[in-house]
């Protein structure tokens, strides 16, 4: 089957071949001057999530060893492993080499994403595996997205214990307030007779940023889950209806609904209005409802549309969704594999084989053993009117609430 070699050399070939075409063709080299380099963004998502597991893994001594898979003796390459069957590293192994040192501090705030204005309480602790004694005081701080360090507390070292290895310093110590938007590097230190250090980032974002007005909104689909998405209430939805004065329309879809009977007909209404110029944002909820939205649009000729790529095939394979600076993603992390501050699930996502002249790609999908990439998030034109589409759900709630503000923001 694999040509009596340890890998697939053509497929792999192919796999890279067609990553460089898509990133040419649809404008992410300012984000990703390689195909490599967006593989290495995707392998440093998995070690900087290991890196976090294992720090917490590590602060109870009931856990007596954790098993990540390294990598896969089989003639293809590791689905999951930190590095292929050529012994590669998949991404940055510093992420999980300090998250293993034998002396850490380790500092776990209770969330890493949060809304700006958000207090964050932090759990401490003193990772000691060096089967000695050790002495001095520990200091936690944070930096801020400006470069400002601020203190916030200090704390002896404990006493040594001989086979304990996890030491509690402090639960709910009072952390920084997030009154910016950014990363916050939360940094706990010892100073002594040995030094040690470990760091944990936070996001902080502002779900709502202050616009000139509420927008109001025509919204086809479940207005009460449209509502739980944008509690600070820069967009007051109702049911569309073909009277009514908007500022644009959002459609979710879900691929629970029937396109028959008032559905359809309440759908047909919309996208005329579209035509004529009023501005759709497109939220799918599902890959089934990310397919059957494009079909429709397609059809109306927004677009056109060949099919998803499938989800991913299993989430020890994976997939990726990977950004470009685009306003529909202001104060979110851009130019980067999704990580850790989206917290999106490998069934989450959906990419779609859109093409067109007026079609722009703003987030790309992609997924293991696979040489078709699509869109996840997408601008398109239908007639008169701009339509913005997210194949993307599952997002932290107050990033997903941001990007349906800026995407409303955007349309209008």
């Amino acid at each position: 089957m694999h040509g009596g070699h340890s890998f697939d050399r053509a497929d792999h070939e192919r796999i890279l071949a067609a990553h460089e075409r898509y990133l040419d063709k649809w404008n992410f080299r300012s984000a990703f001057p390689s195909a490599s380099a967006l593989f290495v963004d995707a392998g440093n998502k998995l070690n900087e999530t290991w890196g976090r597991i294992l720090q917490v893994i590590r602060t109870d001594d009931a856990s007596d060893f954790l098993v990540i898979n390294g990598r896969e003796d089989q003639p293809i390459d590791s689905h999951s492993g930190l590095v292929d069957n050529q012994r590669n590293l998949k991404g940055d192994p510093a992420y999980i080499r300090a998250a293993l040192a034998p002396l850490r501090p380790v500092v776990q705030p209770r969330g890493v994403v949060h809304a700006i204005g958000s207090f964050v309480p932090l759990d401490l602790f003193l990772l000691n595996e060096t089967h000695h004694a050790v002495e001095g005081t520990l200091t936690v701080s944070v930096t801020t997205p400006d470069g400002k360090i601020a203190a916030i507390g200090s704390f002896p070292t404990p006493a040594y214990v001989e086979n304990q290895f996890a030491y509690p310093i402090a639960e709910a110590v009072p952390g920084p307030t997030l009154v910016a938007e950014g990363h916050y590097t939360l940094s706990f230190a010892l100073r002594g007779n040995e030094n040690a250090e470990g760091t944990t980032r936070i996001f902080a974002v502002d779900p709502a940023p202050r616009g000139p007005s509420t927008l109001r909104a025509g919204a086809i689909g479940d207005l009460k889950a449209l509502a739980s998405f944008t509690p600070h209430s820069a967009i007051a939805a109702e049911e569309f209806h073909l009277d009514g004065n908007f500022d644009l329309a959002i459609w979710l879809r879900d691929g629970k609904e029937t396109v028959n009977g008032e559905n359809a007909v309440r759908l047909n209404a919309l996208l005329a209005k579209v035509t004529l110029g009023l501005p759709l944002l497109v939220l799918a909820q599902s890959a089934k409802g990310a397919d059957e939205a494009a079909k429709l649009l397609s059809q109306a000729n927004a677009f056109t549309y060949a099919g998803p790529v499938g989800e991913s095939r299993g989430c020890w394979m994976g997939m990726w969704v990977f950004t470009k600076d685009h306003p529909g993603y202001a104060g979110l992390p851009s130019n980067q594999v999704m990580k850790w501050e989206y917290q999106v699930d490998f069934k989450d996502a959906s990419g779609l084989l859109v093409d067109g002249p007026n079609v722009e790609l703003i987030a790309g999908y992609g997924r293991d053993h696979d040489d078709v990439l699509g869109a996840a998030t997408f601008t398109a034109r239908l007639g008169k009117g701009f339509v913005l589409f997210q194949a993307v759900s599952g997002m932290h709630p107050v990033v997903y609430e941001r990007f349906i503000v800026n995407a409303a923001r955007f349309l209008v």
